[in-house]
């Protein structure tokens, strides 16, 4: 598994940050899934264009990270291959639908090329909040109600400013979930 030397530096790396941006180090639990990213994509465009017309840039991921910290705050984050891109909101909605968990999105975290960052590098990065898009708006979606059994994972969110917009949408297939209870900042 080559791949996975350069994938757990980055993913620890995004790890490390969001808990120093969130205010809560050494206080979250974090979900793993191994899968494949299929059909997904970032678009962007002016306020009158109908992106859905638009191909926009392809999204290539095979991992992503579940965040659910003891603040209040979650943070999604799939790992790309060129950097990680993350999706943040407040609280785990598992009432508006019958058979799927929601996470509203309020923040987008842009792809970013972590690579030769180092950890503390990283933090300082985000604590200084480089690259956050705050006041997206959209949604993460699991495909059952308890994170373990989940076989589908995707989030659509949009980003506006002035007279531009963009859009991300990533989709999932998962193969496997992991749980770490009480993960901690490396």
């Amino acid at each position: 598994m080559p791949h996975m030397k350069l994938i757990a530096p980055v993913a620890i790396s995004m790890m490390s940050l969001l808990l120093v941006l969130s205010g809560a180090a050494n206080a979250a639990t974090a979900w793993f899934f191994d899968g494949q990213c299929y059909d997904s994509r970032v678009k962007w465009g002016t306020m009158d264009e109908d992106l859905g017309t638009e191909s926009g840039d392809p999204i290539h991921c095979d991992k992503a990270v579940l965040l659910v910290l003891k603040n209040g705050r979650n943070l999604v984050n799939f790992s790309t291959g060129r950097g990680v891109l993350g999706f943040a909101g407040g609280g785990i909605d598992r009432q508006s639908h019958p058979t799927i968990t929601l996470l509203p999105v309020d923040r987008i975290y842009p792809i970013r090329d972590l690579q030769g960052m180092t950890s503390k590098e990283a933090i300082e990065s985000g604590a200084n909040r480089e690259g956050a898009l705050d006041g997206a708006e959209g949604f993460c979606f699991f495909g059952t109600k308890q994170f373990e059994t989940s076989k589908e994972l995707s989030c659509v969110s949009k980003y506006e400013v002035g007279n531009k917009k963009t859009v991300y949408s990533i989709k999932m297939k998962v193969r496997k979930v992991t749980k770490n209870a009480n993960f901690s900042e490396p």
